[in-house]
């Protein structure tokens, strides 16, 4: 758990240098009501706290939360993400090693379908990023400074963009415009990766998972921009858009929630790039990786039963 989190600090780092300082405050708040939410309801059932406190898992599962929603989120969002992640999706199974769902993604996706206006509100990262003050004053008591306004500050995300276009029967080059990749995604991307590959060199992550599920997505991709590419993007676009990286490598590599055999996790994978794809150009939600991982891991009691 600790390698983990090491190799999440580098797209943390930039996540912060590009989206501002409320990447940070999120990556506080989830690190420290986890903290406490798993002391509480260990206390509760009568478990070692300190011990169990030990593993870190509470941790990793704040910051790859965390990460997810919008610098801007309001922290009692973030706060209601941790507590299902924690105690519903993690303790009430049992605790580490009997959870069914991965914890961060469960709370994602509760947050995802109850908040769905706060979590749209992305600074535009073309614009100065915001300060720590604002950061907090807009986070903890729904302010923003009087020379600034939400609206002015925020714009839709690459994939929101593209979403809206395309329902609107949008021209080529508007769609061309909105998928430019833009260098900040490169890095972020890039750092991910990095960290990511670090973990499998060190044995930590199963490389079939984020191979599989990388390789596979980019196939139904590009098969789809090479049928139209006036109305689907390159399949780049879509590797560097969403949380699908940082997923690949940090989310469904979670031993406890990921199948076994080495089978298992190429299908399991495969899976959530076809869940992924799917949700991306026709479901309700730009990008679906957090119910894809979730269904996927509903799957996994039957994928090592009979995927040997």
């Amino acid at each position: 758990m600790l390698q983990v989190l090491l190799a999440l600090i580098p797209g943390a780092v930039a996540m912060i240098w590009i989206y501002g300082d409320g990447v940070l405050i999120n990556i506080v708040l989830a690190m420290s009501s986890a903290v406490l939410l798993e002391a509480a309801i260990l206390a509760m059932r009568r478990k070692p706290v300190i011990h169990s406190l030990k593993d870190h898992s509470a941790l990793v599962s704040a910051v790859l939360l965390a990460l997810s929603p919008p610098p801007l989120t309001p922290w009692w969002v973030i706060m209601i993400g941790m507590l299902f992640a924690i105690v519903v999706a993690k303790q009430l199974y049992g605790g580490l090693g009997f959870n069914v769902f991965n914890p961060a993604m469960a709370g994602y996706a509760v947050l995802m379908i109850s908040f769905p206006v706060q979590m749209t509100v992305w600074p535009d990262p073309d614009l100065p990023r915001m300060e720590l003050i604002d950061a907090i004053h807009w986070k903890f008591l729904n302010q923003l400074s009087v020379t600034q306004s939400l609206d002015a500050i925020t714009r839709a995300t690459p994939l929101d963009a593209l979403r809206a276009a395309q329902r609107m029967q949008a021209e080529h080059a508007t769609l061309a415009s909105l998928t430019t990749i833009q260098s900040r995604y490169w890095i972020i991307g890039s750092l991910w990766l990095i960290g990511g590959c670090w973990l499998v060199y060190q044995r930590v992550a199963a490389w079939q998972l984020p191979t599989a599920l990388l390789a596979s997505f980019t196939l139904l991709v590009g098969v789809f921009w090479l049928l139209d590419p006036a109305q689907h993007p390159s399949p780049l676009f879509h590797l560097l858009q969403g949380n699908i990286i940082m997923a690949a490598f940090f989310i469904l590599t979670d031993p406890v929630t990921a199948p076994m055999t080495a089978k298992g996790r190429i299908i399991g994978a495969i899976l959530v790039a076809i869940i992924v794809f799917i949700i991306r150009n026709w479901g309700g939600y730009p990008d679906g990786i957090a119910f894809a991982i979730l269904l996927m891991n509903m799957t996994v009691p039957l994928i090592d039963r009979y995927i040997k």
